[in-house]
């Protein structure tokens, strides 16, 4: 893939990873933080404070923040607005 390409998908997955923890957080408080696929490691991680997974949360979304696009013509792909809505 191309660096245009690439960069905003690695955004998305960052938008994603970071709202859908969002949500578990929410309802749940303490919930492990996963950044891997591999199911062997993702068995064996611990719950992580709600503080700390919120912290992570917000340097993920300041992350995809950067790699976002400002538009796009799909309504179903993350943007910069909507990373800065979820921040707020």
């Amino acid at each position: 893939l191309t660096s245009s390409v690439k960069k905003p998908m690695e955004g998305e997955a960052r938008f994603m990873r970071a709202y859908l923890h969002f949500l578990l957080a929410c309802y749940w408080g303490d919930i492990p933080w996963i950044t891997s696929t591999d199911y062997a490691i993702n068995s064996k991680v611990d719950r992580t404070p709600a503080a700390e997974v919120l912290q992570n949360i917000i340097t993920e979304l300041l992350i995809a923040k950067e790699e976002l696009l400002t538009e796009s013509t799909q309504r179903i792909r993350p943007t910069k607005s909507a990373a800065t809505a979820l921040l707020a």
